[in-house]
């Protein structure tokens, strides 16, 4: 366990430190929620999985932040996002009202990206997962959607995605959670927010 807790720390390091070299407030901040979710928990191999867990809808939000490569249309992207699972856990083979077990469950992670924009009103999206508190391990994660930019830099975008939890996990339980949605989102720049412009939006 420390090993697993020292790797993802020095890839966290690793991170933090590649941004610092950029101009923080050249980048851009949002705020995303997710609508029709659905997921549901597996378990590899190598893990006998007596009973099955089901996601009975969940609400997910994030708080990203997005540095562009200049011109390209590719940004970097990062944040810190939360998902609350509604979970159904059963024996296999026999569900019925008595043998369910209903329970929630909260994941934090750390997606780190890459969004590239296309065509104008396109977008696409794709990275790993950081997971912290679901189960130690690094994940990936892909989307595509449509934007629209206003003139004073306010992005609106919406689009379908899906995530893969812990796909490389770290002790024993070797499970993996995938969940699907469509997320909804703004972005504005982190300099104009800082400096109070664009309020008469």
């Amino acid at each position: 366990m420390k090993k697993a807790i020292f790797i993802m720390a020095l890839f966290l390091l690793s991170t933090v430190s590649s941004f610092g070299q950029l101009e923080l407030l050249d980048g851009k901040v949002g705020f995303s929620f997710s609508v029709l979710n659905s997921g549901k928990q597996y378990a590899s191999t190598e893990v006998e999985q007596k009973s099955a867990v089901l996601s009975n809808g969940f609400l997910a939000f994030s708080v990203d932040y997005f540095y562009p490569f200049g011109k390209t249309g590719y940004e970097i992207e990062t944040g810190l996002s939360l998902t609350r699972h509604s979970l159904i856990e059963y024996p296999f083979g026999n569900r019925t009202v008595d043998t369910e077990n209903r329970y929630g469950k909260s994941l934090f992670y750390i997606p780190v990206g890459i969004r590239k924009s296309f065509l104008k009103y396109g977008y696409a999206n794709g990275g790993l997962l950081l997971d912290i508190n679901h189960k130690t391990g690094i994940g990936s994660y892909f989307g595509v959607g449509a934007k629209v930019d206003s003139p004073i830099g306010l992005s609106l975008y919406i689009g379908p995605y899906a995530k893969a939890h812990s796909i490389l996990g770290f002790g024993k339980n070797k499970s993996q959670f995938f969940e699907a949605g469509i997320k909804i989102g703004i972005i504005y720049p982190f300099g104009k927010l800082l400096q109070g412009e664009g309020r008469g939006f």
